[in-house]
């Protein structure tokens, strides 16, 4: 999906590595702050006009770049800070390593290094135990409020 490589080139890297790498949410507010949420809706009828608007922009007014500059081969400089302050900050666990490991690909190989070291994680990661207790917690969660 490209996510530990998409949310660093949207919002400061840093940061966007500790969240994806500890898997601590991030509220609505601060995801503004980050630049991830443009705009807010009071209601839902603000919510739809938005959405409206929004969707007869042309295409070319609203760029989303698609191989993230910090994780393509040559732009070094800043994503190997950014992994450094990462690694620094936060616990070592498996999917922290998983998602550094992925920047780290991105850095070393391109984009598409980047993508694959991804998917190769993501499925490693789902495997073991740890994973798939979490994902049965959530599951039940979801299910009890179903």
């Amino acid at each position: 999906w490209g996510g530990a490589g998409l949310l660093p080139a949207r919002m400061d890297p840093t940061r966007a590595m500790e969240l994806t790498a500890t898997g601590r949410p991030m509220k609505a507010d601060a995801a503004h702050e980050a630049g991830l949420i443009e705009e807010f809706a009071d209601t839902r009828d603000d919510l739809l006009a938005m959405a409206r608007r929004l969707a007869a922009e042309p295409k070319q007014a609203r760029p989303i770049p698609t191989e993230p500059k910090h994780l393509m081969q040559g732009s070094t400089d800043r994503g190997r800070a950014a992994l450094d302050d990462a690694a620094n900050r936060i616990e070592m666990t498996p999917a922290a390593e998983g998602v550094l490991g992925v920047v780290r690909t991105g850095l070393d190989q391109g984009w598409q290094a980047a993508l694959d070291a991804e998917r190769e994680t993501l499925i490693r990661l789902r495997q073991t135990d740890i994973a798939k207790d979490r994902i049965g917690a959530f599951l039940n969660k979801s299910a009890a409020k179903a």
